[in-house]
């Protein structure tokens, strides 16, 4: 029945599911068991052990009413059975919920115009072009499982049937090609970098936090990040792996014996006593049956779990590894799941060692409690690193941007308003930018009311020479610029905060030079750093953005104590939605930017 629930569960895909499975199988035994006992047993059986006068009632009743004073009002361990085995299917609906969607990637097929991405959202109305609130926030549509969301189903359908149509088409000539617009037919610009190759070069690398300070806590946490890091990649792919859960599971069997076995007074035999009692080669003159019996039962169990608990441990390996290789910041959520997979033959050693073969069997399940306490454990544990640490799906779009506002290329300008343009690129010589827009998707930010999470990365590029100039993101519904200082190519590394998922774009030369220093390093130095907290070759903190845009200053765009001086040590140079975006009567009437809104400063 535990196997049957695990399974189904898994399989189910979901908490709800997985808790109305267990629940029901419970229930539905229970009710069986009830059942059975009324049929079977005598009808004072259960009288006899209530101690209870017998009323004039019909024998079945009598009996059906105290076996339910028996298990129900004179014995709490019943609730604790039911409370298990929701748990149990809690758990395991949850972990296929995370094994399903533990990676989803929406292919990139299509090119577009820019949109406004805050427009989009709120429906400003600021884009020429067809405004979608769907167009950045699509999910694959995934496989359907026996626990999936209609809801869910019909939106991701719904979102394919309105999603616009491509409006561009990129034609390779070689190295370079050329762009058209799909609904002229015309060629609009020649001798651009190939957007699909550049959206694979300019990828972010997320780290695992933004711990980027040059103090002493700061750089051992990035110590500790990048020894976990490369302890993990080797720990999970290599043989150890399955060592230590073979020396786990033969240590379980071990506890397991140890416990029942006493050289003056056994209940199981050893195990080649069993195997040779077995298959008749030798046989106990004592108790031979009921010894067999038992020994048979706990070698079944340990067994059952052993073979049960590997077996998820090679499916988790198989469902993790491509994840785990791309998402090395994410390395610690599939560590947190091997972790709770041998935290298991803990939770089943203190079951199966509880007093099992008592002459009223209903003694044992008081043994549910010490399982539903574990149960409760490793759900949490599996759910906060789950909504802590996993982003469930990555997407990326395509745009592109003109900046000159001629009559030539008037239909690719995308703001209907000249004034919400970001104005600081008309000061650069690049007239044309590919803009991909790296969509990242939580399933869960814990708030006071917890909802999903959407957080965006644009990387603005020269579509001449594929070159990145800026890099977008949001910080609490504004619009910040970082202007690149370095080559980032297939360097750009990004954080999220933990909860909020806030992305913080590293992009200037200090934090680059420390980001490749760091990952040059060697494990033993790595090791000395965390120990001692010096860093090798020490960088300087360059405090000029907190000088340039100090905290005082951008309170006064409504922006909270803390989070304005978290913004203000963030180097960037420009912002668009000073106010924030969910200020929408400000935003209604008044422009994106404003040149009295900018921190105006030179980048030397």
């Amino acid at each position: 029945m535990v196997v049957s629930v695990i399974l189904v569960s898994y399989r189910s895909r979901s908490i709800i599911s997985g808790s109305l499975i267990g629940l029901s199988t419970i229930t539905t035994w229970f009710a069986g068991f009830l059942l059975g006992g009324l049929i079977i047993l005598p009808d004072d059986y259960f009288h006899r052990i209530t101690i209870e006068t017998i009323p004039d009632y019909p024998p079945f009743i009598t009996a059906g009413r105290d076996m339910l004073r028996l298990f129900i009002w004179k014995n709490p361990a019943i609730f604790q059975l039911f409370l298990a085995f929701l748990l149990l299917g809690s758990f395991f609906g949850l972990f296929g919920y995370i094994s399903e969607k533990l990676f989803t990637i929406k292919p990139i097929s299509q090119l577009y115009v820019l949109r406004d991405y805050w427009s989009s959202i709120y429906g400003l109305r600021r884009n020429k072009r067809i405004e979608s609130n769907s167009l950045d926030r699509q999910f694959s549509m995934t496989r359907l499982s026996w626990g999936f969301n209609v809801k869910n189903w019909w939106m991701r359908m719904t979102q394919e049937i309105v999603k616009p149509d491509p409006e561009l088409i990129f034609t390779s000539q070689s190295d370079l090609g050329d762009i058209f617009d799909i609904s002229t037919g015309r060629r609009i610009i020649s001798d651009v970098a190939d957007p699909s190759e550049l959206v694979s070069k300019y990828k972010p690398h997320v780290m695992s936090a933004p711990a980027l300070a040059s103090s002493l806590g700061g750089v051992r946490k990035m110590a500790f990040e990048e020894l976990t890091s490369r302890f993990l990649g080797w720990f999970i792919n290599s043989r150890l792996l399955w060592i230590v859960y073979s020396i786990i599971s033969i240590l379980f069997f071990n506890n397991v014996i140890a416990h029942y076995y006493n050289p003056k007074d056994p209940k199981v035999l050893l195990p080649w006593e069993f195997i040779t009692t077995l298959i008749g080669i030798s046989s106990q003159s004592e108790g031979s049956f009921s010894l067999l019996f038992n020994s048979g039962i706990i070698y079944s169990s340990c067994l059952i779990v052993s073979v049960l608990l590997l077996s998820l441990v090679y499916i988790w390996k198989r469902f993790s590894s491509q994840f785990y290789q791309k998402r090395p910041d994410e390395r610690l959520l599939v560590f947190s799941v091997f972790l709770i997979l041998a935290l298991f033959y803990g939770m089943f050693s203190q079951i199966l060692t509880q007093n099992l073969f008592s002459v009223f069997f209903i003694d044992t399940w008081y043994v549910f409690g010490a399982w539903s306490k574990w149960l409760m454990l490793l759900t949490t544990i599996l759910g906060l690193t789950y909504i802590f640490i996993h982003r469930e799906s990555e997407i990326t779009n395509i745009y592109l941007y003109q900046k000159e506002k001629s009559e030539s290329h008037d239909s690719l300008f995308p703001y209907i308003n000249y004034e919400d343009r970001p104005f600081w690129l008309d000061e650069e010589e690049t007239d044309t930018y590919w803009v991909l827009r790296y969509m990242y998707y939580w399933r869960y930010e814990l708030t006071l009311l917890p909802h999903s999470d959407w957080e965006r990365v644009e990387v603005w590029i020269d579509a001449k020479t594929g070159k990145a100039k800026w890099v977008v993101s949001d910080y609490h519904y504004r619009e910040l610029w970082y202007k690149v200082e370095d080559d980032i190519s297939g360097k750009l590394y990004v954080s999220f905060l933990i909860n909020f998922h806030t992305p913080i774009p590293l992009v200037n030369k200090m934090d680059l030079n420390r980001i490749r220093n760091l990952l040059s390093i060697k494990t033993s130095e790595l090791l000395n750093i965390l120990l001692t907290g010096v860093q090798i070759q020490p960088i300087k903190t360059n405090d000029k953005y907190t000088s340039l845009h100090s905290d005082y200053w951008v309170q006064r765009y409504g922006l909270p104590k803390v989070a304005a001086g978290f913004c203000s040590k963030l180097p960037w140079t420009y912002w668009r939605y000073p106010y924030g975006i969910d200020n929408r009567e400000k935003y209604g009437r008044t422009p994106a930017a404003i040149n009295s809104d900018q921190p105006f400063f030179n980048i030397e």
